[in-house]
């Protein structure tokens, strides 16, 4: 068991296995750096959705008036306002 052949076969598993750990590794943290950023981004425009300010400028158009109750969100007005647009 102590053929050279032997040997350097076993050094070249070795290796071969050493790289594919490193291989390995680096694509886990590579998921989980993208993981990561994903969950960031979505936090971002979900923070930015209810806490950023809204403005509206004047245009053109026609002028209603409707009721809008006090647990109403942006969205549903906005929705109410689409559906009643004509």
């Amino acid at each position: 068991m102590n053929d050279p052949y032997t040997r350097k076969l076993q050094v070249m598993l070795n290796s071969a296995r050493y790289l594919l750990a490193i291989c390995v590794n680096i694509l886990v943290l590579v998921l989980i750096l993208y993981g990561v950023s994903r969950v960031c981004i979505c936090g971002y425009h979900f923070c930015y959705a209810v806490f950023g300010t809204v403005t509206v400028d004047q245009g053109k158009g026609q002028e209603k008036i409707f009721q809008v109750e006090t647990n109403r969100s942006m969205y549903e007005v906005a929705d109410k306002l689409q559906k009643n647009r004509g």
